[in-house]
C-alpha cells in the first residue's frame, strides 16, 4: 500500500523547486522529495506545479517543448495527484449549454498525464453533478489522466451522485473520504472497509486512495496513537487482500505530513513489499500471517497467528506483533533466524514458515 497526504509539502531545503521552473521540474521534485521521505503519494494544489495562469497556456507551452516525446516515462514510485479547485477546473457557462464545458477540466487532464502526474481531483458535492457535463464525459481522449471525485462518505446525496457519473463514464472514479479520531477505531476500521469496497466496486476495480481527515487541533487532545494507526493499516491490507487491488491512503488536515511519515515507515515495517500483493511479500511475515518457529535449542515447533496487540492471546495462538517475538519475526521471510531478549539470555527461533492468505 501507498502512504501519502495531500497538501503543500515542506521539502529539504534543497528539494525546493527555484523560481522560474517549469511545472515538469516542480513535478519532479515533488517525486524524488516523496521517494526520499519514503512516501508513496502526494496531492498537491494545482498551483503548485501551473501557477495560477491559464490552463490553455500551460497546456500549448507544453504541447510545444521539443523534449514532449520524452516526458512520458515508466511507472513512477509515488503516485501524484493534483486538486484542481472546481471553480477553477469546470467551466459553467452562463446560461445553457456550451461547448466550452469541462475544457479547463480537460487541459488539466492532459497536463497532469503530461508531467507524470496519477490523477485530477475534484471535492465533489452533490450539486456539482448536473455541472460537470451532461455527458459525463470531459475531453480529452483516453491518453489523458483520470478524474477523481472526493467525496465525504457522509454525505450519502454526493456518494449516489458521483456514483451515477462514474458508472456512465470510466474517465472518472470515486475516492472516498472519511473523518478519523483518536477513539473508535474499530467503527473507523469498519468504514474505511466499506467505503473501499463500494468505491472498488462503482470504479469496476484497480486502484484506489482514500483520504483520511484528522480532526482540528485542540489543546490537550490526544494524537493518532500507533495502534490506532496499525488497525487503519490493516484494515487497508485486508481490503488489498480481498480484491487483489491497491489502496492509498492520504492523510488531510493538521499535522498530516508528519503522520504520513510515521504510518509509511510502520508500513513499511508490518507490511513490507507493498503490503503483501507482490509475490515475494507473500512469503514475508506480517500482521495476519500464520507462522511456524522452532525453538532452535529446545526443539520446540510452534505456530502462531500475527494479530494486533489488542486480539493477542498465547494460549489461543494469537501472537501479539508488539511482542519481542512479534516484532524479531515481523518483515522476516521464511528460513530466517532471529534472537529475542530474554531473562535467561537470547533465544534462538528459527522461522520455519511463513502462510499469508
Amino acid at each position: 500500500m501507498k502512504v501519502g497526504f495531500s497538501g503543500r509539502p515542506s521539502p529539504p531545503k534543497d528539494m525546493r523547486a527555484p523560481i522560474g521552473s517549469t511545472p515538469r521540474e516542480r513535478m519532479q521534485r515533488y517525486v524524488s522529495t516523496c521517494s526520499e521521505l519514503k512516501l508513496g503519494c502526494l496531492e498537491v494544489p494545482a498551483t503548485l506545479l501551473f501557477g495560477r495562469g491559464d490552463w490553455r497556456n500551460q497546456f500549448l507551452s507544453a504541447c510545444t517543448e521539443p523534449v514532449r516525446a520524452e516526458t512520458r516515462q515508466g511507472p513512477s514510485s509515488v503516485d501524484v495527484l493534483v486538486r484542481v479547485r472546481f471553480a477553477d477546473g469546470v467551466d459553467i457557462p452562463a446560461s445553457g449549454p456550451s461547448p466550452c464545458r469541462g475544457a479547463s477540466l480537460a487541459y488539466a487532464r492532459h497536463l497532469i498525464r503530461l508531467f507524470g502526474g496519477t490523477l485530477v481531483t475534484l471535492q465533489f458535492k452533490a450539486s456539482h453533478a448536473s455541472i460537470v457535463g451532461e455527458s459525463y464525459l470531459p475531453p480529452g481522449g483516453s491518453g489523458a489522466a483520470k478524474v477523481g471525485l472526493v467525496v465525504n462518505f457522509a454525505d450519502q446525496s454526493a456518494v449516489q451522485a458521483a456514483a451515477r457519473i462514474v458508472r456512465k463514464s470510466r474517465h472518472y472514479m470515486m475516492l472516498p473520504l472519511l473523518p478519523i479520531g483518536p477513539d473508535n477505531m474499530a467503527k473507523t476500521g469498519r468504514q474505511i472497509m466499506r467505503a473501499l469496497t463500494v468505491c472498488h466496486n462503482e470504479n469496476g476495480g484497480g486502484g484506489i486512495f482514500v483520504y483520511l481527515a484528522l480532526p482540528r487541533a485542540r489543546s490537550g487532545s490526544t494524537p493518532i496513537s500507533s495502534r490506532n494507526c496499525e488497525a487503519i493499516l490493516e484494515t487497508t491490507a485486508n481490503f488489498q487482500r480481498s480484491k487483489g487491488s491497491d489502496a492509498g491512503l492520504l492523510f488531510s488536515g493538521p499535522g498530516a505530513e508528519q503522520l504520513a511519515h510515521g504510518v509509511a515507515k510502520l508500513a513499511t515495517t508490518l507490511y513490507p513489499a507493498s503490503a503483501g500483493l507482490d509475490t515475494e511479500s507473500d512469503l514475508v511475515t506480517r500482521i495476519g500471517s500464520t507462522v511456524r518457529i522452532r525453538d532452535v535449542e529446545l526443539g520446540l515447533d510452534m505456530e502462531y497467528f500475527i494479530v494486533p496487540p489488542e486480539q493477542a492471546s498465547a494460549i489461543n495462538g494469537l501472537l501479539s506483533s508488539e511482542s519481542p517475538v512479534g516484532r524479531a519475526i515481523i518483515g522476516q521471510p521464511s528460513g530466517s533466524t532471529v534472537q529475542v531478549a530474554a531473562p535467561g539470555g537470547p533465544v534462538t527461533y528459527e522461522l520455519l514458515e511463513v502462510l499469508n492468505r
